[in-house]
């Protein structure tokens, strides 16, 4: 019988290989430039078109490679890094399997350019195939060159997210790297065009340079209101910034965390950092922090994850221990200071009643005018306008949240014949579900906005920037006034009606976390999801705060209740109608014991 069982080509194996390491062109910079990092370079360049996948260049100063080892270099499993397998205990670069550069080059078109002094070499590549070796005048450095990515492979590149959900994905890959290394020079070109330029820190001491690279990362706000973390606990040296109590978050996007200045997911420190900020902080908020962990490598695998996302600790409790121990300390001793610097001092203790002045009239002069003003220009924000036609809703009483009525007037959809008795209609419910479907209506019918008197400040990632500029048109729709003030700065100058004001800010940071994740080719289909998620977020945000003042309001808003296309359920699926029977209630009055 012929063998089944056959030996797959080299390039086959590449390919495949690929798969496990590149996901996405954000896979291949990331490579790249850990590539850079390991030799030595001071200043990355970095440019791409079409969201790096029509071009990646890669461009650095650092030791570069002869004509034999960037040949080699090509070729699967080929790496300075490592001799043999003991070498892998003691790993202490970014990258050691040398499989990156064969299995990019294997899925796209590849050109090498490199120079240890003045004459280099360029190797020209198609699909894991050599076609050109040639002498290449540069500058100490290598250049890699990476055009028309997935080329031979079009089932993977129909799965890759659209060019800006590509852009988005390699400025946040920068951004790991650039605060995992804040003394390499790192900017990028986003189709002929700067998008940013991280310069090297100067500083002798690492946190200063950390502190500066996370303001130009991660924003001003990110750095101003921080804890610095510099302290040893046994072999272990924990440096970088913590974000005070008050800066928190709905979920882990503002937490990074490097392990031998590594980018790693660590669900075991991250759970001892936020158990050391304890009831400092809610436990469905998270806090933020750019954090650095020293470890001597014996103690660490990083071997485990084809990406190296993932890392193995040696005696992991003691390590929560002492990481928890660290940053408890150093809380507390900041709001130690805190409380020393806010202490009030006292004067000397005294029985007689002060002196009272009337204020001059002046100054009752320049304050009236100003409140009158407000009384004229702000008015304030009405109960939710619905329209008045007569529906069948006969209320009986309002009882905290919850309207009490006759069901009769309801339709088969909602209440069954069975349903006699009483109905409770949860109000914030059914008001959430009602401005639910006015904000998935948005885009014909915008949004009213209620404008604010101060703007509020918004400060952000530059990855999220970016996508929050995408963004805009929408949220404009659905009620936000926006306006970028910086690079990674936006001013709130309104905010949807009926909307608490005091919850703008958070509810824009939980619709970027929650969005910046979704990414389809499909634009239109793109669109739809994201109204839909920052519907209900903004929906949660609304029944969480919403106040019901009387009867009359509570009917007007199950009126309108009626007329949606899914009155049964809110935006987060629970049930706005419950009914208690003729039944359920005779039966309460019938004694037990009888």
């Amino acid at each position: 019988m012929p063998c089944r069982i056959r030996v797959l080509s080299e390039n086959t194996i590449n390919q495949i290989a690929a798969g496990e390491v590149i996901e996405s062109p954000a896979s291949v910079v990331k490579e790249l430039c850990e590539n850079s990092i390991d030799a030595g370079s001071k200043k990355i360049v970095i440019e791409i078109q079409g969201g790096g996948l029509h071009l990646i260049r890669i461009t650095d100063d650092g030791c570069g490679m002869g004509k034999d080892d960037a040949l080699l270099c090509l070729e699967q499993h080929a790496t300075s890094k490592i001799y043999e397998a003991k070498d892998l205990l003691s790993v202490k670069t970014m990258g050691f399997r040398g499989e990156a550069l064969a299995s990019i080059a294997s899925i796209s078109k590849l050109t090498l350019s490199t120079s240890e002094k003045e004459i280099g070499t360029r190797i020209e590549m198609e699909g894991g195939s050599i076609k050109s070796v040639s002498p290449y005048p540069r500058n100490q450095g290598t250049t890699i060159e990476v055009r028309h990515l997935f080329f031979n492979v079009p089932a993977r590149k129909k799965f890759q997210k659209s060019p800006s959900g590509c852009s988005a994905e390699i400025t946040k890959a920068l951004t790991q790297l650039s605060l995992a290394y804040p003394y390499i020079s790192f900017t990028l070109h986003q189709n002929d065009t700067l998008a940013f330029q991280f310069e090297k820190g100067e500083s002798p001491l690492f946190i200063d340079n950390l502190k500066k690279r996370v303001a130009d990362s991660l924003g001003e706000g990110m750095r101003s209101a921080v804890i610095a973390v510099d302290d040893q606990e046994g072999a272990f040296l924990l440096r970088g910034i913590l974000g005070a109590p008050e800066n928190t978050r709905h979920n882990r996007t503002g937490q990074y965390l490097f392990i031998n200045q590594r980018a790693v997911i660590s669900p075991l420190i991250s759970f001892a950092i936020k158990d050391a900020y304890g009831t400092r902080i809610g436990s469905d908020r998270h806090p933020t922090y750019v954090l650095h962990i020293n470890m001597p490598c014996e103690l660490l695998d990083v071997n485990v994850h084809p990406q190296k996302k993932e890392v193995r600790i040696a005696n992991e409790e003691w390590i929560r221990q002492s990481v928890r121990k660290v940053i408890q300390r150093h809380l507390d001793k900041s709001i130690q200071i805190l409380l020393e610097k806010q202490a009030p001092i006292f004067s000397d203790f005294s029985l007689d009643e002060p002196a009272w002045e009337e204020p001059k009239k002046s100054l009752i002069e320049r304050i009236l005018p100003y409140e009158c003003h407000l009384r004229e220009e702000v008015q304030p924000v009405k109960a939710i306008e619905l329209p008045m036609e007569d529906l069948a809703i006969y209320p009986i009483a309002l009882w905290g949240n919850y309207l009490l009525m006759d069901p009769k007037g309801l339709n088969a959809n909602i209440c069954s014949p069975s349903d006699q008795g009483l109905c409770f209609v949860d109000i914030k419910s059914a008001k959430a579900r009602v401005l639910f479907e006015k904000f998935l209506l948005s885009k014909v019918d915008p949004c009213h906005k209620q404008g604010l008197l101060f703007p509020l400040v918004v400060d952000v990632a530059l990855y999220e920037a970016q996508h929050l500029l995408a963004m805009m048109p929408l949220l404009s729709a659905m009620g936000f006034s926006l306006s970028q003030s910086g690079p990674r700065s936006f001013l709130i100058d309104a905010i949807p009606a009926f909307f608490p004001e005091n919850k703008g800010v958070d509810a824009l940071l939980e619709i970027l976390c929650q969005t910046i994740s979704l990414d389809t080719e499909d634009q239109e289909s793109l669109e739809i999801k994201k109204t839909r998620k920052i519907a209900g977020i903004l929906c949660k945000y609304i029944q969480t705060h919403t106040m019901i003042n009387s009867i009359q309001e509570a009917t007007l808003i199950v009126k309108e209740l009626l007329r949606c296309d899914s009155p049964n359920y809110c935006p987060q699926g629970n049930k706005i109608f419950a009914f208690v029977s003729n039944k359920y209630v005779a039966g309460l009055f019938i004694s037990k014991d009888r």
